[in-house]
């Protein structure tokens, strides 16, 4: 029993040793909340994030965080969340996430590798921007939409495939990517919009979902996709080409405006002006738009008559004019004016208002001939942000531009569709 006391005595010793140690590094351990039901612990370059339910932020790490850990649970990363973590080299992401907020990995220089959940939906502007030590990318198909500058200044970035839930590649998507040599685009895609591969001077090869006549179809904004659109092409030669489906004869499968003319027709939009013909260079009138704006909210019959003075009750848009008069979608007073040509602020200022005239969390644009405090600034804004429509030059709108049929089309496809 005499020789059992020394040991006795190490163990003691021993525990008391582990206690305090435990205790030093539960005293090293940051906690925290980021959200209703979601708390966040940081210990060793780690930092942990539990719960369920969505992320409004997170901790401000130092440098020496390497490693961030989301347990399943969590459903969104909020904006912003990581912004500028420089050490920062892998994330875990789990299945629970849907949408990634703008800016969550804004300049995060060291991540070289994420794997984005197949759950997610959205992506927010810039949430990657400049992050120049990632190589890889994959959309994948759950996404449908990803905001603007998402890729920019990722120098580092080799390849990128884009997801076939995905129909429009944002404004400045890839810019700067200088090491980026292949881009895989899915057949989903149908406009790709300015400088998304502008001055991604690597670029080579784009692999793409459809035919290469269904690429001809896909709207590239003329400004700053020079490199795309000389880049090597490589279709799926196992689809076959498309088909004049439209039945008219001056509609082809290669036109900007093939898709929208289908979606149009077939949603009862709008018709042809013969059996065989859809005009789509004819000029819009205000009448037409009104009506086709009025058909693709279902048509709804409004409440009075008779709010302008030119509109006759038997007329094709009388009640369309009436609902849009109703509904603070056209603002005339007095005068419809049905015969005048629908001009790009004007398309543009009625599919804001139909979309509910949304915040926009950018209030500015860049447009020359837009004069200050014009009414239909702000749609016009919403309009680029939205991939509804661009300007006509690189630094113009073009604002009283009569548009086409083809052109009014396109627009409603790419608002509404």
């Amino acid at each position: 029993m005499r020789k059992s006391k020394p040991v006795s005595a190490a163990l003691l010793a021993l525990a008391l040793t582990l206690s305090f140690s435990i205790a030093a590094l539960a005293e090293d351990t940051e906690r925290g909340t980021c959200g209703e039901n979601l708390t966040w612990t940081y210990a060793d370059g780690v930092l942990t994030i539990s719960g369920e339910g969505e992320m409004d932020y997170a901790p401000e790490l130092p440098d020496s965080a390497t490693s961030v850990v989301i347990e399943d649970g969590v459903s969104s990363i909020g904006a912003f969340a990581f912004s500028g973590c420089s050490g920062l080299t892998e994330v875990f992401i789990p299945e629970s996430v849907t949408s990634i907020g703008g800016g969550a990995f804004y300049e995060c220089s060291a991540l070289e590798r994420i794997s984005l959940p197949e759950r997610v939906v959205s992506i927010g502007a810039v949430a990657f921007y400049r992050c120049s030590s990632l190589k890889h990318i994959s959309l994948p198909d759950s996404i449908t939409s990803i905001g603007n500058w998402i890729f920019e200044g990722c120098t580092s970035l080799t390849d990128a495939e884009i997801g076939s839930g995905l129909t429009e590649i944002s404004y400045a998507a890839f810019l700067d990517c200088a090491s980026l040599t292949n881009v895989s685009i899915p057949e989903s895609v149908t406009f790709i919009s300015g400088y998304a591969f502008h001055r991604c001077t690597a670029l080579t090869d784009i692999y793409y979902g459809g035919s290469e006549n269904a690429w001809r179809t896909v709207e590239i904004s003329e400004y700053g996709n020079e490199l795309l659109t000389s880049a090597d092409l490589h279709p799926d030669s196992t689809v076959n080409e498309p088909t004049n489906q439209t039945g008219f004869d001056d509609v082809a499968a290669s036109d900007y405006y093939f898709a929208p003319v289908l979606w149009a027709v077939g949603s009862g939009v709008t018709a042809g002006t013969s059996d065989t013909t859809f005009s789509p260079s004819d000029t819009c009138t205000r009448g037409q738009i009104i009506t086709f704006l009025w058909r693709a909210a279902g048509s709804p019959a409004p409440a009075g008559s008779g709010g302008f003075s030119d509109v006759a009750a038997d007329e094709y848009y009388a009640d369309a004019a009436q609902w849009a008069l109703e509904q603070g979608i056209d603002l005339s007073s007095g005068a419809f004016r049905p015969a005048d040509p629908c001009t790009r602020a004007t398309v543009v200022e009625y599919l804001y208002r139909l979309a509910g005239s949304p915040k926009l969390s950018v209030s500015s644009h860049s447009f020359a001939d837009i004069p200050a405090g014009a009414d239909y600034s702000e749609a016009v804004t919403w309009a680029v942000l939205n991939g509804v429509t661009e300007g006509t030059g690189t630094d113009t709108f073009g604002p009283d531009d009569a548009c086409t049929r083809g052109q009014i089309v396109t627009f409603l496809y790419r608002a509404l569709a």
